[in-house]
């Protein structure tokens, strides 16, 4: 009885999100935002022909992935904040590495990444699932519903943490 109205509550929220989402577009398209951004990509790739980089792209990645290991490594805890953290900046050191050539290291590398992304995805989404049904369960502290989702919660925050570990393990 508790996943209807949680489910309606989503449905209202995400309708609200896409009715602000089709706003923001159509403001977008009067604008001359692409043209704009046309140009500069076309004056990008006159410029810059990949000759200029210090590191291919592919490099540049596993540089940058290493690093980002190093640097949670260091700190040994990784909270709810710094797992979104990572799952942002694996988002643009995955868009990085899609720069580069496509070859069998290259396609590799993405899956690697794409694979932890999805995991910490599915993490977050369970997270603000959790978050909302928190909201609308407030007054129920034994709603069974809260409990069943604050358990798969528990359980994808530990798949991401575990992915995202083993992914820093080969990195370094």
């Amino acid at each position: 009885k508790d996943r209807k109205p949680l489910a309606a509550l989503l449905e209202k929220k995400r309708n609200r999100q896409a009715k602000r989402l089709e706003s923001v577009v159509k403001k977008l398209q009067g604008s001359k935002f692409f043209t704009r951004m046309d140009r500069i990509a076309e004056q990008t790739g006159v410029l810059q022909d990949g000759k200029n980089r210090p590191l291919a792209p592919l490099e540049e990645a596993r540089a940058q992935l290493a690093e980002m290991a190093s640097d949670f490594a260091a700190r040994q805890t990784m909270k709810t904040s710094r797992l979104h953290e990572a799952r942002v900046t694996l988002k643009r050191i995955r868009y990085l590495a899609e720069l580069a050539d496509k070859t069998t290291e290259q396609k590799n590398f993405i899956r690697e990444l794409k694979s932890v992304q999805d995991v910490i995805g599915d993490w977050h989404d369970w997270e603000e699932l959790t978050g909302t049904a928190e909201k609308q369960f407030s007054d129920r502290v034994n709603c069974a519903l809260l409990r069943e989702a604050r358990t798969v919660l528990g359980a994808r925050h530990s798949d991401a943490m575990s992915a995202v570990n083993k992914l820093f393990a080969l990195a370094l």
